[in-house]
């Protein structure tokens, strides 16, 4: 069975979430200034449509495909080869990031909180918007701010995310939010919704239901390492927010077999409850390794 215990375990370091953590989140791949010409990365993904804006990025090497009108003659008789201009797209998919990050989600067994969990998959994704040179936007605890390009402006989504995780609301209604954020998106757009999704999901999916036809639905489920299985005899951490007393869990035998099989039947429903209300699911664990966030 399961029985609560006190720890005084300092855990100030899986409890609270500093800005160098969430601008720690720029993956690797986004180290360093990319080439004039090459402003997106190889595995770029399609956008709405293919057409192209006016704002000059730069001269690159012709390849097979190109529009032949847009060959730059003086840089080709320089460089010997044929040159072309490149033009920043207009067709990339905009990306609204929803963070549903009620208070019950500031807690955790091992490595971290789930809102830390939350807060840090959020800024990976922003700053993925970023390398991809695609709009970004937020919205979180009843606060939202549209779509934008820039590094400037994805800080200010960083410090946003920041604020709320100090102050997080009792409760919060993630269709809502979602819905909410949507209206401020194009069709074909892209919002990623972080969440552990509580409420019942049956009626969540239906309320949600109708944007699948006009945007790119993305799910991203937020767990307990406890709830991943298989779960393990033994005391467990329980990590409330930063200014609450630390606690465990301990777990019996009997407790971690059973345990682990509901955990597991649960979260494969889940799945096929989102999936079949047009969401595409990824896990957070996935998205995340559980060191993440540590900072330089």
């Amino acid at each position: 069975m399961w029985s609560e215990v006190d720890t005084t375990a300092d855990e100030t370091a899986a409890t609270a979430l500093e800005l160098r953590e969430l601008i720690a989140m720029r993956p690797p791949y986004l180290r360093g200034a990319l080439a004039p010409g090459r402003r997106l990365p190889e595995g770029e993904r399609a956008g709405r449509t293919r057409a192209q804006g006016m704002e000059f990025d730069g001269i690159s090497p012709y390849a097979p495909g190109d529009d032949v009108r847009v060959i730059d003659w003086r840089a080709s008789a320089r460089s010997g080869t044929p040159q072309v201009r490149r033009f920043l797209s207009q067709s990339h998919r905009g990306r609204m990031i929803v963070v549903d990050l009620p208070r019950t989600l500031f807690f955790g067994t091992r490595h971290r909180l789930m809102a830390k969990s939350v807060s840090l998959a959020a800024a990976h994704l922003a700053w993925e918007a970023l390398m991809l040179h695609e709009p970004v936007g937020l919205a979180i605890t009843g606060k939202m701010v549209e779509p934008r390009r820039g590094r400037r402006h994805l800080l200010r989504l960083l410090d946003l995310l920041k604020t709320a995780y100090d102050d997080p609301p009792d409760q919060t209604d993630a269709a809502k939010i979602t819905s909410d954020a949507s209206a401020a998106m194009r069709s074909g757009d892209e919002v990623c919704l972080i969440s552990e999704f509580p409420e019942p999901l049956a009626e969540f999916a239906a309320r949600t239901r109708a944007l699948a036809d006009v945007r790119i639905l993305r799910a991203f489920l937020v767990a307990d390492p406890l709830e991943l299985g298989p779960i393990r005899p033994g005391t467990y951490l329980a990590r409330p927010p930063t200014d609450g007393p630390r606690r465990a869990f301990r777990v019996t035998a009997s407790a971690a077999t059973s345990g682990a099989e509901i955990t597991e039947a649960a979260r494969r429903e889940r799945v096929a409850v989102l999936r079949d209300g047009g969401w595409h699911v990824h896990f957070v664990h996935d998205l995340l390794p559980w060191n993440a966030g540590s900072g330089p």
